[in-house]
């Protein structure tokens, strides 16, 4: 009986769907709001940051290549318990959405305190709206 019921939990732990891997490395910052782990485009949880071409997109980008600069960034995707879980679509602009960290920093969240992103509140609902400025936009 214990060998049947080894045998079963096996067989049920096998068809579990596998949880997405975190992604993990050092990174580089392409957009306030965006950056590259490895060879993944991610497109950080949460937030929105001003496109190219708009005052003030070098700072937003500076800001964010100052936090990862050297430092390796780990990266939790949609869906596996980040606050845009069952709000926002699964990419932006073909980059992962992601909830990303540098050591325990929220990157989304620090990218708001320094005033180099807003809250999006579309994506993210509450999550991060009471650390300052919050957008409305769509994209």
């Amino acid at each position: 009986m214990v060998i049947k019921r080894a045998a079963l939990a096996a067989v049920l732990f096998a068809c579990l769907p596998a949880a997405a891997e975190e992604i993990v490395g050092p990174a580089r910052a392409i957009e306030g709001d965006s950056l590259v782990v490895g060879e993944t485009f991610l497109r950080l949880c949460g937030v929105v940051s001003l496109d190219v071409g708009e005052a003030r997109y070098r700072r937003e980008s500076t800001a964010l290549s100052a936090l990862v600069a050297g430092k390796t960034v780990r990266c939790v995707p949609l869906g596996e318990g980040t606050p845009c879980d069952g709000i926002a679509n699964g990419e932006i602009y073909k980059r992962r959405i992601a909830q990303c960290f540098v050591e325990d920093k929220d990157l989304a969240a620090e990218m708001i305190r320094s005033k180099s992103a807003c809250a999006w509140k579309a994506e993210s609902g509450e999550a991060y709206t009471g650390l300052g400025c919050v957008s409305d936009r769509r994209q």
